[in-house]
């Protein structure tokens, strides 16, 4: 009779750990939001002269590269500015002179700029050839850019670890996804991660390299490094425990996993769970 009370309360046990797991999972939300390269820096828009150029306020021409927009005297000439213009109606935008040709023949500046559109920077190559192709003449690749076109346009599956819910802001809008993985196009994001209040994780760039990507937040959103080394271990199990008989003291914020502001055995059993959890993928 015992010996079933001692199993069912060990099961118990197990299923209140594996529910706050679940809960503490659920209950963050990364949120990326596309940005400008990390070489950009902000210039004044004087005005846009075509679809794929436009002058500065300090007289500057700059030509978009990756692509050939409708020249103004074609059909879709001047609907190819009005759409530059509608992504680029703010007077500051960002600019990233071409490393490799920083001017073309004409004299023109040679480089990439985004623009801010629905709280999001995005890139104006990637705008032309994914969301309005119709107003590209043709995609343009002289070498050596530094960013060929291609860059722009590639898929890549990013996968969040220990995070479900995931919120994707770029020039297209807002979406929302909730199997912690999503699929962006080539470019530059912000990374941020929280449940009430976000904070700064990293940036992610997204340029060139492997389409697939795996982005580890356990140890970020889940804490329990006892020792503060950087690495969930063994030995932060053993230091919860000796903290919760008195032979030690823990920072309780980082040892906090389960909420309830104390470090107890429930988070020693999280932070076991979550060792395990990462040698399983190790092993995968």
């Amino acid at each position: 009779m015992i010996r079933i009370l001692i199993n069912t309360l060990i099961l118990c046990i197990v299923i209140a750990l594996i529910t706050t797991f679940l809960q503490i999972i659920y209950s963050y939300t990364v949120k990326v939001i596309e940005t400008y390269d990390v070489d950009a820096h902000p210039v004044d828009l004087w005005y846009i002269v075509d679809g794929d150029t436009v002058r500065l306020k300090n007289g500057t021409y700059v030509r978009i590269v990756g692509y050939n927009a409708w020249e103004k005297s074609e059909p879709l000439g001047l609907e190819a500015r009005e759409y530059l213009g509608t992504l680029c109606s703010k007077r500051i935008i960002y600019l990233d002179v071409d490393d490799y040709e920083s001017r073309d023949r004409y004299g023109r500046i040679l480089g990439y700029v985004w623009c801010q559109v629905n709280g999001a920077y995005v890139p104006i190559t990637k705008m032309f050839l994914l969301v309005r192709p119709d107003l590209v003449k043709n995609k343009l690749y002289i070498p050596p850019d530094e960013h060929p076109y291609w860059q722009w346009t590639t898929r890549y599956r990013v996968k969040f670890k220990c995070v479900k819910n995931i919120i994707v802001i770029n020039g297209t809008g807002k979406y929302v996804f909730r199997d912690g993985v999503v699929t962006l196009t080539g470019g530059v994001y912000d990374v941020f991660v929280g449940n009430q209040h976000f904070e700064y994780f990293r940036k992610l760039i997204l340029l060139n390299g492997s389409t697939t990507l795996v982005l580890n937040l356990c140890n970020y959103i889940l804490k329990g490094d006892a020792d503060n080394n950087g690495v969930l271990e063994i030995n932060d199990v053993v230091l919860i425990l000796e903290h919760v008989i008195g032979l030690v003291k823990v920072n309780v914020k980082t040892c906090d996993i389960n909420g309830n502001d104390v470090c107890d055995i429930g988070d020693a059993a999280l932070v076991m769970m979550m060792i395990v959890q990462k040698l399983r993928y190790s092993l995968t």
